[in-house]
């Protein structure tokens, strides 16, 4: 190979490193980037690419901000994996996050089947907050009684005179492999001012 097509070859294979490193986007990597600017709350975070937004709620007029994402449907499992989050000002009857997370751990205990798992600190987007981990029977059939285990993880934290929720509800036997995503969303999530 002549001097001048060898240096064509290795300018054209620089070329191709450079421009794959460029365009290595979230989308990549398994995730795509979610933000939004508008009514309260502004955020963004990196999602499982495979995931579908299925809500997206700005209500100025109840001042909240929700969003919800699914994954597919499993037939098999006949569930899907939903990551949510909720951003509202606090009220009388939630004036703080941990007050939030307390109302909704009481109203997750009622539950048929729940199981307490854990509660511990963390840090989200720089924020101190706490997550709360749980189980329970959901049920996915009134006429077979049939009750599918589900898993929930809940975050809870204020910044900004707001209170942000962010959780994930998935099939017990899709728990651990879904955790991995949750802490994807978690480590991106970002507050934006």
């Amino acid at each position: 190979m002549n001097k001048n097509l060898r240096i064509l070859v290795v300018m054209a294979m620089l070329a191709a490193f450079v421009g794959m490193s460029l365009s290595c986007d979230s989308s990549s990597t398994g995730y795509k980037t979610f933000s939004l600017e508008k009514g309260i709350g502004h955020f963004s975070f990196e999602y499982p690419a495979r995931y579908k937004v299925e809500i997206t709620e700005v209500r100025t007029d109840l001042q909240y901000t929700h969003v919800t994402f699914s994954s597919p449907f499993s037939k098999e499992l006949r569930d899907s994996t939903f990551i949510t989050v909720f951003v509202a000002p606090p009220d009388d009857a939630s004036p703080n996050s941990e007050a939030l997370l307390e109302k909704s751990l009481a109203s997750a205990e009622v539950l048929d089947d729940f199981r307490f798992v854990e509660r511990f600190s963390l840090t989200v987007a720089g924020v101190q907050g706490q997550e709360v981990v749980y189980s329970y029977g959901r049920l996915v059939s009134n006429y077979e009684n049939v009750r599918i285990p589900e898993f929930m993880r809940e975050v809870y934290f204020d910044r900004g005179g707001l209170i942000w929720s962010v959780s994930m509800r998935s099939n017990q036997s899709m728990a651990e492999a879904d955790e991995a995503d949750f802490e994807h969303v978690l480590q991106t999530f970002k507050i934006l001012e």
